[in-house]
């Protein structure tokens, strides 16, 4: 129903779910595919590494693929692979010339952009640039992307990224034990290695409370967050001369946005 809404229009973007190759976005012909980061994530439904995973989402790519910065090089691995099916993948950063990157420099600035946000947007202008586009500033003045290091408050930032690639970006957002953790975590996520990975910036982990069959077991969680030599505590306000970061999944950033 959606694309015969679109069928008068010259793009759809169209963002593949879990399945990669096995999405239902895949009926459809695509003119350009763009390959955000790719890390551990959805296991059950992708692989169990990253090879596997970078396996799954690339051989969704039909003709030519726009590939932004990645953390394991097992997916250029996989991209080469793949590329002797006739199948072309090409850098993000072969596209973009100096101005391209001092405009991506003043929107960061401008916005309050995170270095990865920063990194999508670079990638975003190199689609542009292939589809022939003309890339202006105000094509990027509107609001930003909710939930993704988002400033609700003078202290509290939002980010519903909710794997350990996403906590490895958020990471390099803070100073060392400067923000207390809101969290809370769906048992079939790695919240261990989440917790591992956010704990030298964080001060104390203050869990909130879900209401979902999926979260994991207070006991669980518990056990995750003293293992990573963090303090706990149950969360209950916001104080106002202290900084805090809400992560985790959707269910999170409700709990959190009902509560304050």
């Amino acid at each position: 129903l959606a694309m015969i809404v679109y069928e008068n229009c010259d793009y759809v973007v169209l963002e593949a779910g879990l399945g990669g190759e096995h999405d239902a976005t895949n009926v459809f012909e695509k003119v350009l595919s763009v390959i955000t980061p790719i890390g551990m994530d959805h296991e059950d439904f992708l692989g169990d590494s990253i090879e596997e995973i970078a396996r799954t989402k690339l051989r969704s790519v039909t003709k030519k693929a726009l590939v932004g910065k990645q953390p394991f090089s097992e997916v250029w691995q996989v991209a080469q692979e793949l590329s002797r099916n006739g199948v072309l993948f090409v850098s993000y950063e072969q596209l973009l010339e100096a101005e391209d990157i001092a405009l991506a420099e003043t929107i960061s600035q401008e916005q309050e952009l995170p270095f990865y946000l920063k990194e999508n947007l670079l990638l975003a202008v190199s689609v542009l640039k292939e589809l022939g586009l003309i890339v202006k500033k105000n094509l990027f003045n509107s609001q930003r992307l909710e939930g993704r290091m988002q400033r609700i408050k003078p202290n509290v930032w939002l980010d519903v990224g909710h794997n350990k690639l996403a906590a490895e970006a958020i990471s390099h957002c803070f100073a060392p034990k400067s923000v207390n953790l809101i969290y809370n975590s769906y048992r079939d996520k790695d919240f261990v290695s989440i917790l591992r990975v956010l704990a030298p910036i964080v001060k104390t982990v203050e869990i909130i409370e879900v209401r979902e069959d999926r979260i994991v077991s207070r006991a669980e969680l518990v056990s995750a967050i003293e293992a990573a030599g963090l303090d706990y505590r149950i969360f209950s306000h916001i104080e106002e001369d202290e900084n805090y970061l809400v992560f985790g999944s959707f269910s999170v950033a409700e709990a959190f946005k009902a509560l304050c």
